[in-house]
């Protein structure tokens, strides 16, 4: 019984140091944030056309910077930030993994936020 409960306790010890050892790999940073006037009262459309142009700043991003197939180098997150209405002003973060280097990361999230701009403006 005691050889079991050593091997048990000796597995388990293994298995936290190798999460809390390749934990850092998975975690994301924000790199970027950018924050966005969606103005008052909005409506239905507005936010529909903001969300679509940020999907498609983000595939084009994603795109442009793919690895061997990989399209998940980087992930965005919307925040809300407005004071009476929440979402009438905004905050979107581009985010990437902790293993990237910092210039590949700047570059990912410079391109995601001009993709953005363009795409808001009509240019794209």
């Amino acid at each position: 019984m005691r050889k079991v409960a050593s091997l048990v306790l000796i597995f388990f010890l293994a298995a936290c140091f190798w999460n809390k050892k390749n934990s850092s790999k998975n975690d994301i940073k924000t790199i970027m944030s950018q924050k966005f006037l969606l103005g008052r009262p909005l409506d239905y459309g507005r936010v529909q056309s903001f969300t679509a142009n940020i999907e498609k700043a983000y595939l084009k991003t994603a795109e442009e910077y793919s690895v061997e197939g990989e399209k998940e180098s980087f992930v965005y997150q919307i925040e809300p930030r407005g004071v009476v209405n929440a979402f009438s002003e905004v905050e979107i973060k581009c985010m990437v993994h902790n293993a990237m280097s910092k210039s590949a990361a700047r570059r990912i999230c410079q391109s995601f936020f001009l993709n953005l701009g363009n795409f808001l403006s009509g240019k794209n």
